[in-house]
């Protein structure tokens, strides 16, 4: 039986990740750090690597005799430009390197990148992979980093970047405040609120991983695995209201107040120890209307299309957010 490996199993998109590998009938061996819940996932059916230095000597006998890697690991949220880099441009070169001096390296490595590595769409125009990057975060300039680390390494591997955008579904926390917001009857429309999404459902952007992993393809080659549906802010709205038969009322947020409610928002939550939605780095991506990408080669090269509508997607997380309490 064929072993993957998976980062950042103990998150949203990893642990749904692991889920669908088990249930192909796949071995999965996940590396975490000491303190990752395993709350997700089922640790009687998967490995269990531990470890708390992610250095190529440490990571290397993980990596041995693995399949595919999966390298979700990363984080949305961090204090400052410096630990962005340190999750996600630190983490995966020590990755990378391990894979390359392992005695039986993986047959493939996909890493798992973002919208954000590329920013917006500065026209409304859907960002194809062609066109050159433009990060507006500090989130979106450590996964551009990321991905030119595994460009350097698209010789000695073969490796495949995937740029999901933003990703709801159940488990998920990024976009559950919008959730929480709708049922007390308003969202917030940022940037003058019509700006435009390719919001994508969990299990759709796990399929375009595993076709990413699967299919033969030229290493380092870079696809945007995401919906072909395009919704904004007021549509999502709009669908949320109707399940949860409560009107919402639009509060505006323009641009120009964003970096300072992220500021705000930010130092009140490093007061309190929680996290909030809007912090500094989501601030510098809320000034920008549209976030949307175009999913035409990943159908061309990986025969990858979603499945999961926007109403029923909405749908699923909402009944899955009431089933475990969270609303």
């Amino acid at each position: 039986m064929p072993t993957d490996l998976v980062t950042g199993a103990s998150g949203f998109i990893g642990s749904h990740l692991t889920d669908t590998l088990l249930s192909a009938g796949r071995g999965v061996r996940i590396l975490l750090r000491p303190t990752s819940s395993l709350k997700w996932l089922p640790e009687e059916a998967i490995e269990v690597v531990r470890t708390g230095s992610w250095s190529p000597e440490a990571i290397r006998p993980v990596v041995e005799a693995v399949d595919t890697v999966y390298h979700v690991a990363g984080t949305t949220h961090a204090r400052n430009k410096r630990e962005f880099f340190e999750f996600h441009v630190d983490g995966t070169r020590s990755l990378l390197e391990a894979c390359s001096e392992a005695t039986h390296p993986p047959r493939r490595v996909v890493i798992f990148s973002s919208l954000a590595a590329a920013g917006p769409s500065r026209t409304g125009r859907l960002l194809t992979e062609e066109d050159e990057p433009q990060p507006v975060s500090w989130y979106g300039e450590s996964k551009l980093e990321q991905e030119r680390i595994a460009h350097s390494y698209a010789e000695a591997l073969s490796l495949v970047i995937i740029r999901p955008p933003a990703v709801y579904g159940p488990r998920d926390r990024d976009l559950f405040h919008v959730f929480k917001m709708a049922k007390k009857g308003y969202y917030f429309a940022l940037a003058g609120g019509s700006g435009m999404q390719s919001m994508t459902y969990v299990d759709d952007i796990v399929r375009g991983a595993i076709l990413a992993g699967s299919n033969d393809v030229v290493s380092g080659r870079v696809y945007y695995i995401a919906s072909h549906e395009i919704t904004t802010w007021a549509g999502l709205a709009s669908i949320l209201s109707l399940l949860l038969g409560v009107g919402q009322r639009r509060i505006p947020v323009p641009a120009s107040m964003l970096p300072l409610v992220g500021f705000l928002a930010q130092h009140l939550s490093r007061f309190r120890g929680v996290r909030v939605p809007l912090d500094r780095n989501k601030a510098m991506e809320g000034r920008y209307p549209h976030w949307i990408c175009s999913p035409a080669r990943a159908r061309e090269e990986l025969c990858f299309r979603a499945v999961m509508g926007l109403p029923s997607g909405v749908e699923k997380t909402l009944a899955w957010y009431r089933e475990q309490g969270w609303l």
